[in-house]
């Protein structure tokens, strides 16, 4: 399935992971050129963004492509992004500095470094949760109506005195 530049073929990479035969008549029709001008970018190597239009024009994930079929490898596909596909380049340094911590670092660690942001005005200010006021009254269990709670088991009758222990 390679080529002599050790590639793979774009037309069984394409038939293969479309699910689809891919004829160079059909590679023609989405370049938009003659099956004769298909047939010599096959034979001289497609462009990078004939790949992109192939790709596009049969639902297949252009990078995917360019990476299958030897236009960008790996390696370079991971050093250009970041995980959620933000140019590492263009990423501001305050978000290069979060994904760093958040990363590398521990919780513990990470506590650490909150605590050394903030000043300890800040600090002071926060309630923790556990001392907050409950400003939502609770039902008693014995109170609620029976569809209030989530059971999808089926009902069977008897009561959990009659449970097997």
């Amino acid at each position: 399935m390679t080529n002599k530049q050790g590639t793979p073929d774009p037309i069984k990479w394409l038939s293969e992971t479309t699910g689809q035969r891919i004829t160079v008549t059909r590679i023609g029709q989405i370049l938009g050129v003659s099956r004769n001008t298909a047939r010599s970018r096959l034979d001289d190597g497609l462009a990078a963004d004939d790949v992109v239009t192939l790709a596009r024009g049969l639902g297949v994930n252009p990078v995917s492509a360019l990476q299958e079929l030897g236009y960008v490898t790996t390696n370079e596909l991971f050093d250009a992004l970041d995980s959620d596909g933000t140019l590492l380049a263009a990423a501001p340094p305050d978000q290069l500095v979060k994904r760093l911590a958040e990363d590398m670092l521990t919780p513990e660690q990470k506590l650490e470094l909150g605590r050394a942001v903030f000043s300890d005005a800040q600090l002071a200010s926060v309630t923790p949760i556990r001392n907050r006021p409950r400003d939502v009254p609770t039902v008693p269990y014995d109170d609620q109506p029976e569809d209030a709670v989530a059971d999808s088991s089926p009902d069977v009758g008897g009561d959990l005195d009659d449970l097997d222990r």
